[in-house]
This record gives C-alpha cells, structure tokens and sequence, in this order.
C-alpha cells in the first residue's frame, strides 16, 4: 500500500478484528510473560509456538508471512499492552525493512518472520536479523520461522545462536495442516 497512514489504520482494524473473533484462544495472563518487571520476550515466542502448534488450522494454502505477524501481533498485544508498543517494518539506514520492533519499558526487541524454505534460507534470515540489530546497538535478537513440512518437525525447542556477534533466538513454528 503506497500510503502508510492507511496502510496503519487497515492492519490495526485487521488485527483487532481478529483478536475480537479468536478472543478465548489469544487472551493471556500478563503476568506469566513478565519477570522483575521485564518482557520475557524468550518465553512470549515459546508460548507462541505451542499455541499455533497446537490450535492453528491452514483453511486456505496461501499461508503468507504478514498472515503469521498478524498472528504473532494478536498474540503480543495483550501482553505489553499499557507498558509497551510494537511498530511494523520499521526501517533502517540502509533503507531496508525490520518485520517487527517492539520497545517495553525501555528494552528493544528486534523480531524477524520468515518462511521455512530450507536450511540455506535460516541462514540468510539469521544474518539478515543480525546485521539489523548491529545497525541498532542490540546484543540479542528474535526470529520466528514458519515450518509447513507436512512429516516432521524442523526444531523441537527455540535455541540460541550467536550470528554476527548477536545472539539470535530463533523458534520454527511447525504450522503443520490438519
């Protein structure tokens, strides 16, 4: 969409709509994300996992990556709501673009959404999440990878990965079809 205002205005209303029609799935209690005041952002993308994992259902083929940032921002919202904010493809010096970045109480979380294409392509997603949190001062970043391989599961847990002088944690959402 060539205006950003409306670009805006358009994914708020798809995202509280969705909220709205899938409000039992999402609603969390805050307070499990928070420790000493801190968002676990760690244990928000591992949660995260189980949840599609165990719930989501692929109606349509077309899976894109803004359908599991709408996801991952239904999921997030409730939890840094009152404390913190997210914005949406941010972008750098270098005019490219981050997928989310997402500030609470003064931390920055740098997250990445990628599609599973292969182990060549985690690579390049990895090193494309560390150079962007380089280009922000930031020690650590996020990437989520949606998996569709229909027989198995590409990571059991999220790990870290140090990419770059950054430590990457990176969980693959198996978003298997049922």
């Amino acid at each position: 969409m060539h205006n950003a205002i409306f670009e805006e205005i358009f994914h708020q209303y798809f995202t509280i709509e969705y909220e709205i029609s899938n409000y039992s799935k999402l609603s969390v209690t805050k307070s499990e994300y928070i420790l000493n005041g801190k968002l676990n952002m760690e244990y928000v993308i591992r949660r995260f996992k189980e949840t599609i994992e165990e719930e989501y259902r692929d109606e349509d083929a077309a899976f894109l990556e803004r359908r599991g940032r709408l996801l991952f921002l239904c999921f997030l919202k409730p939890i840094i709501n009152g404390t913190g904010y997210y914005y949406v493809e941010p972008q750098t010096r270098d005019n490219k673009r981050m997928d989310i970045v997402v500030n609470y109480d003064s931390e920055e979380f740098l997250i990445e959404l990628k599609l599973w294409y292969g182990k060549e392509y985690e690579r390049k997603g990895e090193e494309q999440v560390s150079e962007y949190a380089n280009t922000r001062g930031l020690k650590k970043a996020y990437l989520i990878t949606f998996s569709f391989l229909k027989d198995r599961v590409v990571q059991e847990h999220p790990e870290w990965k140090t990419v770059n002088g950054v430590d990457v944690y990176e969980g693959i959402v198996w978003a298997k079809k049922r």
